[in-house]
């Protein structure tokens, strides 16, 4: 087992981006606020995957892109803050679903 598969989920920070236009997320070490790993809909490959890059469908492939980079990098584990008064639910909820899914750990 590799050293960073040890390291805790609060060396590493999930930040998500939900507009009319797009859906993005990064993680970015909280030490020095680098940004290890992106995804977003606005990527050349879902041009022609995607109908809307703004729905729910384009939530869920941003997770999983992001789920295989950060099994790339080797994370296995992230920290995420839901945002105060906004619900759980919709395009974040997808988001987090497919993460938690595809395996990824959160505090």
């Amino acid at each position: 087992m590799s050293a960073a598969s040890k390291l805790p989920a609060r060396l590493y920070s999930l930040k998500l981006l939900l507009s009319n236009r797009c859906c993005t997320a990064n993680v970015v070490r909280i030490a020095d606020g680098q940004v290890v790993a992106s995804a977003s809909s606005a990527e050349e490959q879902f041009k022609e995957v995607l109908k809307s890059k703004s729905d729910m469908i384009a939530a869920a492939k941003v997770g999983e892109l992001m789920a295989a980079r950060l099994k790339e990098a080797n994370i296995p584990a992230v920290n995420f803050q839901k945002p105060v008064g906004k619900p759980f639910h919709g395009k974040l909820a997808c988001i987090i679903n497919t993460l938690r899914e595809s395996g990824i750990v959160y505090n």
